[in-house]
């Protein structure tokens, strides 16, 4: 999860200011999943979505029927994905989107473009977008820690190896076991199994901060210069990488089971599924649309959710598009 490169500026940034100032609890904004809601002010589910991710000006995400689908600036290309109808994940950089495909591949598309192939033999099961560049995860069952992959070449040809033996467990980890986060230019990997949380630049060097050195870490969520962390036991951490020059966004307000960081903002869902986000609001990014939301994915000015029927919704800066998904 660290200094915004010149790609992050490739277009103009939003000509209002961010405010990065100190964050008042007042600025949460809440959606209980309890309460009823007016479903036909929603965006209606003609595909069905069910993973969703955001990037500087655009957005992409990937239907119920596998496909990826992408809105927004397209400047790059970052919003024309390959075709198929195999796709279980996406992840959106700045100027860059990456799709996992069942089989293990990774294709990106955009400033950053190419194929990753399987490690020695061993299929990649989760990835993350950064700036640009892109990193993958292997949990293959028969490995003792999961092992990840970093590129920041503009075609995918430099991978780098990040030393990952401090996430060995006591026993074989899956994909629902460990999370792999980026930002900037950090890499986060939290086990589940090893109740640790590693973070590294994305050539694989480890760094030291402070509140990942407590090893009860279940999740990891990253975007930008922040990073957030789901511990196991205890209040969940948000925050810049650091502090000198990330944006504060503030403590969850409560616990969280899921988090999607922004560039000044975050959101999150609580373990009884109501929906916070907290933060930067000058584009309305702390401030939800109507869910309940079952997943969510921010980009560094907006986030979208998706509902357990499978319909999308956005918040936030769209000044490109970025918060209006294709209603056929």
């Amino acid at each position: 999860m660290v200094l915004l490169t010149a790609l992050a500026c490739s277009r103009d940034v939003p000509e209002e200011p961010v405010d990065t100032g100190t964050f008042e609890a007042d600025t949460v904004t809440v959606i209980e999943t309890d309460t009823d809601t007016d479903t036909d002010t929603e965006p209606p589910a003609v595909f069905g979505w069910r993973q969703v991710d955001g990037g500087l000006g655009h957005t992409c995400a990937v239907t119920l029927s596998r496909e990826v689908r992408c809105w927004g600036d397209d400047a790059f290309g970052q919003a024309s994905p390959p075709p198929g109808d195999d796709w279980v994940q996406v992840s959106a950089g700045s100027a860059h989107s990456c799709a996992l495909d069942e089989d293990g591949h990774v294709v990106c598309w955009g400033s950053v473009a190419g194929s990753l192939p399987a490690v020695d033999g061993f299929p990649f099961t989760s990835i993350a977008a950064g700036n640009d560049y892109v990193c993958a995860l292997s949990t293959e069952a028969t490995l003792d820690y999961p092992r990840v992959f970093c590129d920041s070449s503009a075609d995918l040809t430099a991978l780098v190896a990040l030393e990952t033996a401090g996430l060995t467990g006591e026993s074989g980890q899956d994909d629902a076991d460990v999370t792999l986060a980026t930002g900037t230019t950090h890499v986060a990997v939290a086990s589940r199994v090893a109740n640790t949380a590693l973070v590294y630049d994305r050539t694989g060097l480890a760094i030291d901060t402070d509140p990942v050195a407590v090893e009860t870490w279940a999740s990891v969520a990253a975007k930008a210069e922040i990073f957030c962390l789901v511990p196991v036991v205890g209040d969940p951490f948000c925050g810049p990488l650091h502090p000198a020059t990330g944006a504060e966004v503030g403590a969850p307000p409560e616990p969280m089971a899921t988090m999607a960081p922004g560039q000044t903002h975050t959101c999150g869902i609580t373990s009884v599924g109501t929906t916070l986000c907290w933060g930067d609001d000058s584009y309305g990014q702390a401030t939800p649309s109507a869910g309940p939301w079952v997943t969510l994915g921010s980009g560094y000015f907006h986030t979208c959710g998706i509902d357990a029927a499978g319909a999308i919704g956005c918040w936030g800066l769209d000044d490109l598009g970025q918060t209006s998904p294709p209603a056929e």
